[in-house]
């Protein structure tokens, strides 16, 4: 690792405690916007476990920091067990719906346990520990906290050299997302056993939370995807006055050309007259994809609905294999991540872009009109989109017309027949949603304009 970047500018740190770099336009975007501008940039993240797609190439100027060496990295989530043989497991006699319920109760379980262990409750200290000590061996004149664990970190580290922080928001926690206490209530021999544990983590949450509505307070600005969003988080963080930047989760600039028009086709041996209906992002229950894969076994033949991960998938565990064979040949699944330059040609490939989430997990699934990185380079792409029971996308798709929100995955046909009978026409509206809604430079000026405040007043306090 370099210990020097070869920009003598002032030089800022992201604090990202998660591993989904690859994943977050946003953060991919603000670094290279830095840099351009004139920034050194470190990016303090977690060691990774290879479960994302990974981080792109950025230029000499911005470090990405390994702060953590890899202690307390749990095993990826959501893959099911796979016999050695490769089979998904003797499961037929027991019902798809039941097999997922069980599924979902044993990860549910699994994720609280894991974080239970010495390993996992104590990482997020050890890791604000080290990020302040290369804090002390750099220059920071400001520092970006990233939702929860990255906020406190970050105060962390400036309360040791003295520097602000801006709290950067990509995901939504209330403290009733950790009510479990309701469910243990109930009678039963599992709740009594591990209901010690569960009311552990409970309180280990509840404390975690507290301490981002204090470092909230204490912010100098909360970046955020949305005015839903930046609405609903300060009313939970009794944050009533605090200055809010709203900067969508989305691409910079316009892709050049439509060169990647075949990309899917090519990749997944598919017809060139197949439409590809595009599901991109988490390949999961929170993404409804068993609900989206049973609809889509009625599509015409000529539908492909590709699912693209951005983790890879196996094609032989249980989840992703019952996509395929509920869709009726019409389910086809993009298995392993491509690099975030290369999603413009990945989405250029699609005829039509669905976005669905499982609105029952709260408003961090609900609030997405800003929070969708899927939505927004579709939008670039000037693919249309048909949203699911999503009432902050459907807004915005019909405002800009370019797009249609359903009540159901049974309901998304109609709405693809709807968009190709005037297909130029959403398209065009597409690019016009983003160039004016999501192009990420135009709202990230304001961000730069605070940064370069905050720098020039760090350049002013120095000694010399």
């Amino acid at each position: 690792m370099k210990e020097a970047h070869s920009s003598q500018g002032p030089r800022l740190a992201i604090v990202f405690w998660e591993t989904y770099l690859g994943c977050a336009p946003s953060l991919i975007n603000a670094a290279r916007a830095l840099d351009e501008n004139g920034y050194a940039v470190d990016i303090l993240i977690r060691s990774d476990s290879d479960r994302f797609a990974p981080p792109p190439n950025f230029g000499p100027n911005i470090r990405i920091i390994r702060v953590d060496g890899g202690d307390g990295a749990t095993a990826p989530r959501g893959k099911s067990h796979v016999d050695r043989d490769g089979t998904a497991g003797q499961h037929s006699r027991i019902p798809a719906c039941i097999r997922r319920r069980i599924g979902r109760a044993l990860s549910w379980c699994r994720d609280r346990m894991g974080k239970l262990r010495p390993a996992s409750l104590f990482a997020r200290s050890r890791f604000a520990r080290r990020a302040a000590e290369i804090a002390r061996r750099n220059n920071y004149f400001c520092l970006i906290g990233v939702d929860t664990h990255g906020l406190i970190a970050a105060h962390h580290i400036g309360e040791e050299i003295h520097t602000s922080v801006i709290y950067w928001s990509l995901e939504i926690t209330f403290d009733t997302d950790f009510a479990d206490r309701q469910a243990l209530k109930r009678p039963s021999v599992v709740n009594r056993i591990i209901g010690p544990l569960i009311s552990s983590w409970v309180r280990h949450c509840l404390r975690w939370k507290q301490r981002e509505k204090e470092c909230h307070r204490k912010s100098l600005a909360l970046v955020i995807q949305d005015r839903e969003r930046a609405e609903v988080l300060c009313r939970e963080n009794q944050v009533e006055n605090g200055p809010v930047l709203l900067v969508p989760n989305s691409p910079r600039g316009f892709p050049s050309t439509a060169t990647g028009a075949s990309f899917l086709h090519d990749r997944l041996n598919l017809s060139e007259c197949d439409r590809i209906i595009l599901h991109a992002g988490s390949v999961c229950e929170g993404m409804r994809s068993h609900h989206l894969a049973q609809a889509a076994a009625s599509w015409p033949d000529s539908w492909k609905l590709v699912f693209h991960s951005h983790t890879e998938l196996t094609r032989h565990d249980e989840f992703p294999l019952s996509l395929s064979q509920m869709g009726n040949g019409r389910v086809v699944l993009s298995d392993t991540p491509v690099d975030y330059d290369d999603l413009d040609e990945l989405y250029q490939s699609a005829h039509v872009g669905v976005v669905i989430y499982d609105n029952s997990l709260g408003p961090n699934f609900q609030l997405l009109a800003g929070a969708s990185g899927k939505l927004a380079h579709s939008l670039r792409c000037g693919i249309p989109v048909v949203s699911v029971g999503n009432p902050a996308i459907g807004r915005v798709l019909s405002r800009w017309k370019c797009g249609i929100d359903v009540l159901s995955p049974s309901h998304v046909e109609a709405a693809i027949h709807t968009i190709s009978s005037n297909y130029e026409t959403f398209c065009r509206n597409a690019l016009l949603c983003y160039r004016e809604a999501y192009e990420f430079d135009r709202h990230f000026a304001p961000v730069l304009k605070l940064i370069e405040t905050r720098a020039a007043a760090h350049s002013y306090s120095e000694p010399g």
